[in-house]
């Protein structure tokens, strides 16, 4: 009896199978199970109308999308950076070092003050990164001379002048002359009137700097007298004329009437 059903029940338990190998499949669309992200991959399922066979499979993973990067610490000259950046996706942060420069960047050398004959310059500078300063001596330069403000020695009637300036050393100068000025001389009265035995004190109105009365001079003794303080004596009637003499050469005359 048994081997009699044998075979049927052989035939049932293929109809399954041979079913299936038949079935001309109308699938479902792809259902996501288990969704993909940056770092691991996902899977999606659909499922046979007919005969219920289900197919799988993979959704890869996404991969990461990086913004920009963004420097949070800057690096200075001996140490080190930081910059971050972020996925647009999972919001993942991403860090590396930036390097240090190990070396400073230094501006240019600004001098405080020179070196000159006899003293010792100095001078600065900073680093443009770090802001580190450093500053150092300037040797002494003998050859470097720092000459003082402009001087005067006043020209007069009878010398020249002098526009000068020195170096505190003492071995440089420089000089320019001034003329001396032109002389000029007038009496208060040029001309007198005197009675016999009456005198008269001889008086510059107006001279030029720096000069003065070298002597007097008559012309006519016998008429009228004069001394070295420019006092005139009367002695008779007549006419004399008086010279004034100054140190420069110049001179002035006074006209003496003797009545």
């Amino acid at each position: 009896m048994f081997k009699k059903l044998l075979p049927i029940l052989f035939t049932v338990m293929l109809l399954p199978t041979i079913a299936n190998a038949e079935c001309n499949h109308r699938w479902s669309s792809w259902t996501v199970s288990e969704y993909a992200d940056c770092d691991s991959n996902g899977e999606e399922y659909r499922y046979c109308y007919e005969c219920d066979e289900e197919e799988t499979r993979i959704i890869p993973a996404t991969g990461h999308q990086w913004g920009n990067w963004e420097i949070s610490d800057q690096p200075s000259c001996y140490s080190n950076g930081e910059k971050s950046r972020k996925c647009l996706k999972c919001y993942e942060y991403q860090y590396e070092t930036i390097p240090a420069y190990n070396s400073h960047q230094w501006g240019d050398w600004v001098v405080d003050y020179e070196a000159t004959c006899g003293i010792t310059g100095y001078r600065h500078r900073y680093c443009l990164r770090c802001g580190e300063y450093v500053s150092e001596d300037i040797p002494i330069n003998p050859n470097n001379h720092k000459l003082g403000e402009w001087l005067t020695v006043e020209a007069d009637a009878l010398s020249d002048g002098e526009l000068y300036r020195e170096c505190d050393c003492g071995k440089i100068k420089e000089s320019k002359p001034i003329p001396k000025l032109k002389a000029k001389v007038k009496l208060k009265k040029n001309k007198i009137s005197l009675k016999r035995k009456k005198t008269y004190k001889l008086s510059i109105k107006k001279k030029t700097y720096g000069d003065y009365v070298e002597s007097y001079k008559s012309s006519n003794k016998k008429v009228a007298t004069v001394n070295s303080k420019g006092k005139i004596t009367a002695k008779k009637k007549g006419k004399a004329t008086i010279t004034v003499i100054m140190a420069s050469g110049i001179k002035a005359k006074c006209k003496v009437t003797v009545k």
